[in-house]
């Protein structure tokens, strides 16, 4: 088999093209599969078949996102009272309070960022350790993370799927896709895989292919690996969920500017009503550095309660 570029680019849609197409892209044999040497030269070009995501930074993954406009300005706000605090009596409850209010929003955020890696950590440990796998004509039993696109698999009642694969040919065969779609009900597949699937149907209906961290309900089958590691489904969806949480994403960006816009709107009222307290003051001659000192604690206590402090946390 003459060793030309594979293009990867077209395999990331195996169920729309006709399988002898795909095995001609793919350089393969369906019947015999791959060489051992033509396994052996594609592994360092593909990559391992494992899911792999990279981790920030705890900076990144759980601070960074917290301090957005709100949060930033509460804790400014909260600081400012402390400072105040030393000088205006009665007002160190009131602080507390506050304290206790930032605190356990960065804590509870904080605590989902962990529970959403957690997740992200579980996807990536869906890949099964093992695959039949049918190379030099021959069946045998490899470590999963060792197929690359071109291999044919065997699959029986039971097996996890170790990689985004089209079906050659199958027998009685249900698919329980739960992980993938959230469809609890087993997906029935096609016997011939020279069956395609229209571009743009949904991936709850592509009965022609197979998807890693899915597993086989009933039946048998032989399958064309197409996609391994990160360029499967499964690799696509760790991959976009572990940037969600440091990338400035549409509905973070959307929430920070609707955050600097009631923080903005906060300080013009914390201005404004501390500007009318000195007039007040003023009018009854009663304006002191004490006094004074108390109005703008006051103004800022007032303002802090007229902004949503959970923002952020629904956000997260």
């Amino acid at each position: 088999m003459p060793r030309d570029v594979i293009n990867v680019q077209y395999i990331l849609y195996g169920h729309e093209s006709p399988l002898s197409d795909l095995e001609d892209k793919l350089q393969t044999d369906i019947d015999n599969g791959l060489q051992k040497k033509e396994a052996d030269r594609r592994l360092p070009e593909f990559g391992l078949n494992k899911i792999t995501a990279k981790k920030p930074s705890f900076w990144k993954l759980y601070l960074a996102p917290l301090f957005d406009a709100l949060i930033t300005i509460y804790l400014l706000m909260t600081a400012i009272m402390l400072v105040l605090a030393i000088f205006v009596p009665g007002i160190y409850g009131k602080i507390s309070f506050w304290i206790v209010m930032v605190s356990f929003n960065i804590i509870l955020a904080i605590y989902q960022q962990f529970r959403a890696q957690k997740k992200i950590e579980a996807l990536l440990q869906m890949s099964p350790p093992r695959a039949k796998v049918i190379r030099n004509g021959n069946r045998e039993e490899i470590l999963a993370e060792k197929l690359v696109p071109g291999d044919i698999i065997e699959l029986a009642i039971g097996d996890k799927i170790p990689a985004d694969a089209r079906i050659i040919r199958s027998s009685n065969l249900t698919i329980n896709e739960a992980s993938l779609t959230g469809e609890s009900v087993a997906v029935e597949k096609i016997t011939d895989g020279n069956e395609i699937v229209n571009v743009g149907t949904p991936i709850s209906q592509h009965n022609n292919f197979l998807y890693l961290g899915t597993f086989v309900q009933t039946g048998s089958a032989e399958a064309l690996v197409v996609r391994t590691g990160n360029n499967t489904e499964l690799g696509k969806i760790a991959e976009a969920m572990s940037e969600m949480h440091t990338l400035d994403i549409p509905l973070r960006r959307k929430v920070n500017t609707l955050g600097k816009i009631l923080a903005t709107l906060m300080v013009l009222f914390l201005f404004a009503r501390v500007i009318f307290s000195i007039r007040l003051r003023m009018a009854a001659d009663e304006l002191t550095p004490s006094n004074f000192l108390f109005d703008l604690a006051d103004s800022i206590l007032v303002a802090m309660s007229v902004i949503p402090i959970n923002i952020p946390l629904l956000t997260t």
